[in-house]
């Protein structure tokens, strides 16, 4: 098991931040607090980091991983259109647990999407989520820090009991503040589509 260490969820140390975003830069995997459940960040854009993460996670390839970004504006530049109605749903609920899955750019690695064409993205409502992306200047991974079908972690002691060895290192932002996952919905069909059912 990597270090863990203590931050503060309500001010996140700085040092302790760019610490974790020097880990995720350097091709490792973090596990960091979420506003819904822990979650495992790694470069939503490093193909070694993103195989290294669904091995970690005993995840079938051909389920997507979904990414936070640090700003709404950033949804543009993995992206190849949004409705007008997903804006509005941006604008009403990001920051926050809602992952909207839009049509993806080409160049976004198909290990990322499972060969769908179509990314989950969120803007995380959680400070030291928030403000590791924010360190990282790039979108990070965001799925849950668990082995896949297995609870969802809402403190660390979870995810110390699921990985032995893997995770470069925890930011233990204490227990999560929801005991749900993200609603993700679908925004590339008409109607948009619910895909999980979740906080909003």
């Amino acid at each position: 098991m990597g270090l863990i260490l203590k931050v503060n969820p309500d001010n996140p140390e700085n040092d302790i931040i760019k610490r974790a975003a020097d880990v995720i830069k350097k091709g490792g995997i973090v596990a960091f607090p979420t506003e819904t459940f822990y979650g495992l960040g790694v470069l939503a854009f490093n193909m070694d980091a993103l195989k290294r993460l669904y091995l970690l996670k005993k995840r079938a390839f051909s389920f997507p991983i979904a990414v936070i970004i640090n700003k709404k504006s950033d949804v543009y530049d993995i992206t190849k259109e949004i409705p007008e109605e997903a804006e509005k749903l941006m604008d009403r609920f990001w920051p926050g647990p809602l992952t909207l899955v839009f049509q993806a750019r080409e160049n976004i690695p198909a290990i990322l999407t499972s060969g769908t064409n179509k990314i989950g993205i969120r803007v995380s409502a959680n400070k030291v989520a928030k403000n590791l992306v924010q360190s990282v200047d790039s979108p990070i991974t965001a799925t849950s820090a668990n082995i896949s079908g297995k609870a969802n972690p809402t403190n660390v002691n979870q995810i110390k009991n699921s990985f032995g060895k893997g995770i470069n290192l925890i930011l233990d932002g204490g227990k999560s503040s929801l005991d749900k996952a993200s609603t993700v919905l679908d925004v590339t069909t008409k109607p948009f589509k619910i895909l999980r059912q979740g906080v909003i």
